[in-house]
């Protein structure tokens, strides 16, 4: 099979042309074809294949070519392929070596590639060969607008490899092999300048200089008619075809002209940037070197701007000029400037004659560089595609400054200095924002305002694209633009406008990179968090690390992602909805559940990993069918789970609900009940709560009793941290039964610790012991050392509330032992910082400030804030008990602060009545009755009686010191009836 685009349009087999149908129906093959393998909308074949004005009834009878185009290509079915990609559009599957446009592109870019390794023969061999390729004009006999334009660009292409292929013989001095189809090619396009010069010098090559002038008189002649500019190399080109042996002095010097672009009046902020490219130049001028300087960033950062705005600011430092030139590194539609057509486009900048303008790109590059010397001369290469693309135009003597921009990091370019635009801070944002959309337009205080920038992303491009919309639409205010940028799923359609456009810009990046990236990033586009490390990543495309990184650090260098931390990688907000749209308009539904799953696979089993290493409880987890990752970070201690855990939470909280909203129910109660012990640990509560709420919801719908108890357990454990210990008892409650009626033993013996502990909080001791006694039971028949452990630092904690010093010291020496020989540092923590107190309370003061020391080392260790702030809290009244109290004060205040931020209470409440006692104490009898009474206060909020009896006793002292004796006997009065009332706990 043969699919022919360069001539008529037709497919063979077997060399004879099959029956394609009508013109439409070609027209909608052609289309097709043109863009293999890329899925093509209805919306954009109809674009496409029809006239500006197409019948309404277009997109119907795409779907029927379609469906007739598959009969009458049966012959060719193993060959090509036409695929439905509901409700995308359709693509067509087949290799382009088949296809004779892709084949002529294929040896163009190989021909260039000879010319780039110096192997001119090779070169012209290829140009000829894809010359070959051509029967007649491009896809004659279909019309479309769309289809005329691509048409023209084939041709274009086709004359520039003519005029390669022209150049490189007349290098090889075989001017009488090309002269007569010059002069026929440079007269039936007089508009391709380059052409005439190539004829002319043939012309004068073979001895015809008079043909030559006349030729060049004609071109301008003919130009002029048309209304354009001959342009002075054409002019120039006249007079050396009749002089051809005058040449100007090799060291002739014209001055460089100023081609800066207009630099725009809305230019914002950069400040920083500014001043570092100000310091290179600075540095560049001392050191008597060139200064090169590559500005990269992702699409629409506003590179181009910068490097504009900078160079009119340094205009003045480079009397020798400032150059400017686009090289088309990523313009849509346009092949990149290779380095030896810019080179002729800079001589000429130069001063340099077109026509003694050097043929090779070596000897061009060496008069470039001839011309630069000595000269103080700024060139901004534009919109680079590679560092190939930009050596060859580096000068290579002192004085001069060179601004690359590029959306891709030039790492090749060694000695480069670099500087990678992000997006504009908030004020710089909303300045350049408010400047687009015109004075009155913006209300001082909008709250629509810091949205809007947000929504935008504080990309230049899109703040300038959505302010433009607000200044031509009076009508429109900015709540009303807020709300429709608000909706993810028109955002990027909403952040274009004419020529400028988010998306378009983002689909030149991604066209950009190879195969298994763009395949990468599609992928990124079905993770539901906000950042991803190689792991992940690897999980997420079913490879291995290697393999992950390499493609990361490729989109990195592309500036798709950006490296916030060393392999760690993020999305811009803007660049992760478009990923998102690549990923839905490319997989069907059950290849991204796939996907999905496999990374949900990873995170799952790392959160339960890191779990098992954390947790003091061991729960049976509900199912989950998951893919085991194939390779996994380290992590074998308590340390690393908390780092893991705390760098992926916002990770694995967006996968669980993801996973709400996908309908993975399972997932749903097996990560929450995995992430619950980090939370737990770090004192992010209020996450917890909500992510058990959901899981026990789930449980529920599922039927499923094991995940049911689990958060129910969970959430009691949660609600004691919050202060809320009736709802606590009631869910302990609860899980109790379940895990009863199921038979897990050790769900039992967990309920039976949170049990346990919401009645020491309440003063029920007894309850509390009876509920150790009976965990203690199972916990040993289960083997379970380390949650028998947990179960002994609770009744510890409790017999040390009820004077059982000795007691106590036995099981939190016996607890704080099994939890060593596990390696288990939360729980070595919390049976250490019980037994301090102990110690404290038998007077054992420097003991006790050792032992809780070593405690809050494991805390702090461990991100374990609300352990760190009650060992804090216990440090302190160890010193006040020790009349220790500006250091028992700071040691309170630090715990304080460390309550509140958790929102902790009990804990408050504990800090305040020591710093309330310390206060009475150093004769500030004021600032301790405040202080008090907030802990009053607080402890009766919580039905803590125990500590209410203790803070009161305190506020009586107060107010004795006070002189308020008749209250302060009132109050003690009404400590004695606290504690008569839990006398008989005790």
């Amino acid at each position: 099979m043969d699919v022919q685009l360069l001539g008529d349009f037709q497919i063979l087999h077997e060399g004879r042309p099959l029956n394609l149908g009508g013109h439409q129906q070609r027209c909608v093959l052609a289309v097709l074809l043109l863009d293999p393998g890329r899925t093509v909308s209805v919306e954009r074949i109809v674009t496409r294949a029809w006239p500006a004005e197409s019948p309404d009834t277009a997109k119907d009878l795409v779907t029927s070519y379609i469906s007739r185009l598959r009969g009458l290509l049966k012959p060719v079915e193993q060959d090509i392929e036409l695929v439905n990609h509901r409700p995308a559009g359709y693509s067509v599957r087949v290799d382009t070596e088949r296809i004779d446009a892709f084949r002529f592109t294929d040896l163009l870019r190989k021909a260039r590639a000879d010319r780039d390794a110096l192997d001119p023969q090779r070169a012209a061999d290829h140009l000829h060969q894809a010359l070959d390729q051509w029967r007649g004009p491009a896809l004659a006999g279909l019309t479309s607008p769309s289809l005329d334009a691509e048409r023209l660009r084939l041709e274009n292409l086709r004359l520039d490899a003519l005029e390669d292929l022209a150049d490189l013989e007349l290098r090889a001095d075989r001017a009488g092999q090309v002269v007569a189809q010059l002069r026929e090619l440079a007269r039936a396009h007089p508009h391709r300048q380059r052409l005439t010069l190539l004829a002319v010098r043939a012309l004068v090559a073979v001895g015809e200089q008079n043909q030559a002038s006349d030729l060049v008189t004609e071109t301008i002649r003919t130009l002029q008619e048309q209304g354009l500019d001959p342009g002075p190399a054409l002019r120039q080109a006249q007079v050396d075809a009749l002089r051809p042996s005058i040449h100007p002095p090799a060291d002739t010097l014209v001055p460089a002209r100023t081609q800066l672009p207009a630099d725009t009046p809305a230019f914002t902020g950069r400040t920083r940037e500014l001043g570092q490219l100000d310091a290179l130049v600075r540095t560049g001028r001392t050191a008597a070197s060139v200064v090169t300087c590559t500005i990269d960033g992702m699409p629409g950062i506003g590179k181009t701007g910068f490097a504009i705005h900078a160079a009119h600011a340094l205009a003045e430092d480079f009397p020798g000029g400032q150059l400017f030139i686009n090289l088309h590194g990523y313009t849509p539609d346009v092949e990149p400037t290779r380095p030896e057509i810019a080179l002729d486009q800079l001589l000429r900048a130069l001063g340099a004659p077109t026509s003694h303008v050097p043929l090779g790109p070596d000897e061009r590059a060496a008069l470039y560089r001839q011309r630069l010397a000595n000269t103080r001369t700024l060139i901004v290469l534009d919109n680079a595609a590679s560092e190939a693309q930009v050596r060859p135009l580096l000068p290579g003597t002192p004085g001069c400054l060179v601004l690359v921009t590029s959306r891709r990091r030039l790492t090749g370019l060694d000695d480069a200095h670099t500087i990678t635009l992000a997006a504009l801070p908030d004020d710089e944002a909303t300045t350049l924002f408010a400047t687009i959309a015109g004075p009155g337009r913006i209300s001082a205080g909008d709250p629509a305002l810091p949205k809007t920038i947000s929504l935008c992303g504080n990309v230049p491009l899109t703040l300038r694209i959505t302010a433009a919309r607000l200044h031509h639409r009076p009508n429109w205010s900015l709540r009303y633009l807020a709300e429709r940028l608000d909706d993810q799923t028109k955002r990027l359609a909403l952040l274009a406008d004419g020529d400028r456009s988010l998306a378009a810009a983002l689909n030149v990046s991604y066209d950009h990179l190879t195969g298994e990236e763009q395949g990468l990033l599609r992928h990124l586009g079905l993770h539901p968090g906000t950042d991803i490390d190689l792991y992940a990543a690897a999980a997420l495309i079913d490879s291995t690390t290697t393999t992950a990184e390499m493609l990361l650090e490729g989109l990195v260098d592309h500036n798709l992602l950006t490296q916030p931390s060393p392999g760690r990688y993020q999305f811009h907000d803007l660049i992760r909805l478009y990923t998102r749209d690549l990923a839905a308009s490319t997989y069907s539904p059950e290849a991204q559940r796939v996907a999905v799953e496999r990374l949900l696979g990873y995170f799952l089993h790392m959160a339960r990993k890191a779990n098992r290493l954390l947790s003091r409880h061991s729960f049976n987890h509900a199912p989950a069918a998951v893919q085991e990752p194939v390779t996994t970070p380290t992590l074998v201690n308590d340390a690393q789970a908390i780092v893991w855990m705390d760098v992926e939470r916002s990770n694995l909280t967006a996968m669980v609900d993801y996973c709400d909203q996908a309908g993975l129910r399972s997932y749903v109660v097996t990560l929450s009940d995995a992430m619950h012990s980090t939370l737990h640990i770090q004192g992010h509560w209020p996450l917890a709560e909500r992510l058990q709420t959901a899981a026990l919801a789930t449980a529920k719908n599922q039927h499923d009793a094991q995940g049911q108890a689990n958060a129910l357990c969970h959430l009691a454990d949660i609600t004691l941290l919050t202060g809320h210990y009736a709802r606590a008892v009631e869910y302990s409650n609860n899980a109790l039964m379940l895990f009863r009626t199921i038979g897990d033993r050790a769900g039992e013996a967990n309920a039976c610790c949170i049990q346990a502990q919401a009645s020491r909080l309440t003063s029920r001791f007894s309850q509390s012991v009876h509920a150790l006694r009976r965990a203690l039971t199972l916990y040993a028949g289960l083997g379970d050392r380390l949650g028998e452990a947990t179960a002994l630092t609770i009744l510890g904690g409790v017999q040390k509330l009820r004077g059982q010093y000795p007691e106590a010291l036995v099981n939190l020496d016996r607890a704080y032992r099994l939890c060593a020989e596990s390696g288990h540092g939360y729980g070595q923590a919390a049976a250490l910082a019980d037994l301090g107190e102990v110690q404290q309370l038998t007077g054992e003061y420097f003991t006790a400030v050792r032992t809780m020391g070593k405690a809050l080392d494991l805390y702090r260790r461990l991100g374990n804030r609300l352990g760190e702030a009650s060992t804090l809290t216990c440090l302190g009244e160890i010193r006040r008990l020790l009349r220790q109290y500006t250091k028992a004060e700071r040691l309170l205040r630090l715990a304080l602060d460390l309550h509140r931020q958790l929102d902790n209470r009990l804990g408050e409440a504990e800090s305040l009545t020591f710093l309330g006692v310390i206060q009475n104490a150093r004769g500030d009898a004021e600032a301790s009755f405040a202080t008090l009474t907030q802990a009053c206060a607080l402890y009766q909020g919580l039905e803590n009686r125990l500590g209410h009896a203790y803070a009161l006793t305190a506020l009586a002292d107060t107010q004795r010191e006070l002189g308020r004796r008749e209250t302060a006997v009132g109050t003690r009065r009404r400590a004695l009836s606290l504690l008569e009332q839990i006398e008989g706990e005790l």
